[in-house]
């Protein structure tokens, strides 16, 4: 009871201190016989090491070394004044990974397949194709031109004929009209083969079997034909 005042102004005052103090609370595995322990470069007996450590606020290095001085962990923390920092080293160094075995070697076997590139056969249909394509094309505008026109006679003779008889006068135009639709007529005909063959040529190109491996193929245009002739 003499020194309770005594005590309680000793609290207050350690108190007060360790706002304005910073401390590292360290935990230490593995460590052999003869161990030292250094908190900012100062030496720390082990009988204090499960006790909080004072350090200056700031970087702190914290170095555990063997009886040689070997240095066996080190870790650097930001010490806060008021607070008490954790640190936590391991004097045993991890283990080395094991040498790689043969199992551990990549397998490429399993690698994905090159993607298919073109050959030089397939890709000597593609000239063909626009060919063929802009035969059919062409084709389309010939039936287009010529059904107009075709047309356009038709419908000027219809209004000169009646009973199904036309003036003499009108035996050229009458001529000039079954011209017309004969013309657009083979002008539809190529026009749909040109342009099939064309999208088969190329839909052949782009893949499938290999034309130099399958024969022959040649595009044949012709007054009444437009095709593909070859041999297998």
């Amino acid at each position: 009871s003499r020194y309770a005042q005594t005590a309680d102004a000793a609290t207050a005052e350690r108190t007060e201190l360790e706002a304005k103090l910073a401390f590292v609370t360290v935990t230490i595995a593995h460590a052999p016989a003869d161990t030292t322990l250094k908190v900012a470069g100062r030496s720390i007996p082990a009988d204090q090491w499960a006790a909080p450590i004072l350090a200056p606020a700031g970087a702190v290095d914290v170095v555990l070394s063997d009886a040689a001085g070997k240095e066996l962990a080190r870790q650097t923390v930001a010490a806060t004044a008021g607070q008490k920092t954790p640190v936590v080293l391991d004097a045993q160094p991890p283990a080395a990974p094991p040498p790689p075995t043969a199992d551990d070697k990549p397998d490429f076997s399993q690698a994905p397949p090159p993607p298919p590139q073109e050959t030089p056969g397939r890709a000597k249909l593609r000239p063909y194709a626009y060919v063929a394509g802009g035969l059919g094309v062409a084709g389309l505008a010939v039936f287009t031109i010529f059904g107009v026109m075709s047309n356009s006679d038709f419908n000027d003779l219809k209004g000169s004929c009646t009973n199904g008889s036309c003036p003499p006068g009108k035996s050229g135009e009458i001529n000039d009209g079954k011209t017309f639709q004969t013309v657009a007529n083979v002008g539809l005909g190529v026009g749909i083969v040109g342009v099939a063959a064309g999208a088969t040529l190329f839909v052949l190109s782009l893949g499938g079997k290999s034309p130099d491996s399958a024969g022959s193929t040649g595009l044949v245009v012709t007054p009444g034909f437009v095709g593909l002739r070859g041999s297998l």
